[in-house]
Formats: structure tokens, sequence, C-alpha cells
């Protein structure tokens, strides 16, 4: 399957992860990119 960047419907999420003094993971930082030229057929 092929997709051009500027049709794909599809958004990539970046996310940093980091833990805290209780030791639970929380998101710190997200980016997102629209139009990603990944696609999953």
């Amino acid at each position: 399957m092929a997709c051009r960047s500027d049709e794909s419907p599809y958004v990539t999420y970046s996310t940093q992860l980091k833990k805290n003094i209780n030791g639970v993971w929380q998101t710190t930082e997200v980016l997102s990119k629209r139009g990603e030229k990944t696609c999953v057929s």
C-alpha cells in the first residue's frame, strides 16, 4: 500500500515518559506529526 504524505489520514505521536517520585510513569511531552508517510496495509 502506498500513501502520499499530503493525503495520509495517519498521525504519528511521539511521547516522553518520566517516572515520578511515587514510581508512576507519567507523560511529560507529546509531539504529533500529521500526514506521516508510514502506512499500515
